[in-house]
């Protein structure tokens, strides 16, 4: 949608978002009033409870079995959407409608027909439900409907992004990004995380990269044969490029700056940053140097949540307005302050009040928990500006502290200040170990660190807890803080692991609060030194 356009639309409903809202409700339940699930409670908005997946799995299963009586909607659910599962670890099947697939792309799109993008994404093919319906992520789809302008728009052939092994697929379009890298003005990924990885692995393989461009052939480790045919197609071989390459990834702090280095007519980086993607704003910035951040908009599976209406605000910063027109919007109080769990509509919210996310949605999703938190920072007129906190259920709780993923996050950010320049903390997870707090870091350069250090860290992290967790291990509710340091890869491995199960790429992103037996299984494995705060 143009951007000019959807800044007009999204003003005129925010001035009158409560009429909007009261509108869309009154159209979801007119059209949908005698589908099975509203008839159960009488087609009365009020009388529907709050609920969260499981409360309709069994619905949305017949339905992609292929039952196509109006079971959630009136409107026939045409194809079915893949969450990623980061908190379960098992991806949700999101129904949705041509009405629900209209509003999820009609957002704003800042490309201009002159742009080329470095973008690092990927795909996974199509698959069918029991009934026939086409099942993917929204990601999928997206690149599949658009195919022909992002062939266009990115350095990279669309082949290379169904590419099965992750790490294969990164080099080569790294490659691509190389080989037009006069042509690149944005540099594109869907999460930070996923950027992050890209620019990691173009530290440790920059020198067979540039041999690649210098030899315009692809050397053997890439083994897949559709990636080797995507690019002999484009491979040329390139001495200056090659001598470049090589003269700016061994240059004193290389790796600052490197993205307006190696692409100087980069203008925009585009990735989330906010949320569980803050840890690795900081990586973001050292590789970017000066070129802008943007985060992009506040979207999950089952609908839109959000817009950055100010795209040049730093990552930190970044709040999402509501259009009252996407989807009927309540708000919970977090924590929850009403015993009987009355809702607020979404223009009675108050700056600075946390509340847990509701939605109503065109793909039959009726007062559906999203499961995340936010804050309501501000007013966009009469709509509320809000801020990710963290998932629901991110979050760690022995004795009633409830330390946050937010909160985790934060002690995390005080402890690894205490690290060697030469050791930056490369990812980290959380564990509920029985009375105690369980921390796993990966470390850059080493599976160890200095014993003095480690311990260091180790009680900087017990400290910066919240006072609620301090209390409780001043009490003995909570035991001491054990910190464990586990070999490079490790958290490559538990990326592994989630995406057999099914998780695509792109959506991918480190569970914070760890639950599976299975990962915690492949983090154990994976230790090499540890440390246990005083008891």
């Amino acid at each position: 949608m143009d951007p000019a356009l959807f800044r007009d639309d999204i003003e005129s409903k925010t001035k009158d978002a409560a009429a909007v809202q009261a509108n869309l409700l009154s159209q979801m339940m007119e059209l949908n009033g005698e589908t099975e699930y509203l008839r159960r409670y009488g087609g009365r908005f009020d009388s529907l409870p709050i609920i969260e997946y499981h409360d309709v799995a069994d619905e949305v299963q017949r339905i992609a079995n292929g039952d196509t009586s109006p079971i959630l909607t009136a409107e026939p659910v045409v194809r079915f959407f893949k969450s990623s599962g980061t908190v379960t670890g098992e991806p949700k099947l999101i129904p949705a409608t041509s009405k629900s697939l209209e509003l999820l792309f009609r957002r704003p799109v800042y490309m201009m027909e002159s742009d080329v993008c470095l973008g690092f994404l990927f795909a996974k093919p199509e698959n069918k439900s029991p009934g026939g319906l086409p099942v993917s992520t929204t990601s999928s789809m997206f690149f599949k409907v658009q195919g022909e302008n992002l062939e266009k728009m990115f350095t990279s052939p669309m082949k290379l992004l169904l590419a099965p092994d992750i790490n294969q697929s990164l080099y080569c379009q790294l490659l691509c990004g190389l080989i037009r890298s006069e042509d690149v003005t944005q540099v594109f990924a869907a999460l930070a995380i996923t950027l992050v990885e890209a620019l990691r692995l173009l530290e440790e393989a920059w020198s067979e990269l540039a041999d690649d461009v210098q030899t315009g052939t692809l050397n053997s480790k890439i083994t897949d044969p559709t990636l080797r045919s995507s690019l002999s197609l484009c491979l040329r071989p390139n001495l200056k490029l090659a001598q470049s390459i090589r003269k700016e990834c061994t240059a004193d702090n290389a790796w600052c700056g490197i993205v307006e280095r190696l692409w100087p007519k980069t203008k925009v980086i585009v990735t989330i940053t906010t949320g569980g993607m803050a840890p690795y704003a900081p990586a973001v910035r050292k590789y970017g140097g000066s070129v802008p951040i943007v985060s992009g908009d506040y979207v999950c599976t089952e609908c839109v949540l959000g817009f950055n209406l100010d795209p040049f605000c730093p990552p930190e910063s970044v709040s999402f307005t509501i259009h009252p027109e996407y989807a009927y919007y309540e708000f919970l109080h977090y924590p929850q302050k009403l015993t009987d769990g009355s809702t607020v509509k979404l223009v009675d919210v108050k700056v600075g009040e946390e509340y847990e996310l509701v939605v109503s949605t065109w793909s039959g999703l009726y007062r559906y928990k999203v499961g995340d938190i936010v804050r309501v920072t501000g007013f966009h007129n009469f709509s509320p500006n809000i801020s990710f906190v963290h998932r629901l259920n991110a979050e760690l709780d022995i004795a009633g502290e409830r330390s946050t993923e937010a909160e985790l996050q934060v002690a995390v950010q005080k402890s690894q200040h205490c690290l060697p320049a030469s050791q930056e903390l490369v990812d980290f997870t959380c564990h509920q170990d029985g009375q105690r707090y369980l921390i796993f870091w990966e470390i850059k350069n080493g599976d160890s660190l200095n014993p003095m250090i480690l311990e260091t860290c180790c009680c900087v992290l017990d400290t910066s807890l919240t006072e609620r967790y301090k209390q409780r291990r001043e009490n003995g509710l909570i035991g001491p803080l054990r910190l464990c340091i586990v070999r490079g890869k490790t958290f490559k491995a538990l990326q592994q692991y989630s995406l057999e199960k099914g998780i695509n790429p792109t959506q991918y992103k480190t569970p914070r609060c760890i639950t599976s037996p299975e990962m915690i299984a492949i983090l154990q494995a994976g230790i090499t030194q540890d440390c246990q705060t005083p008891a």
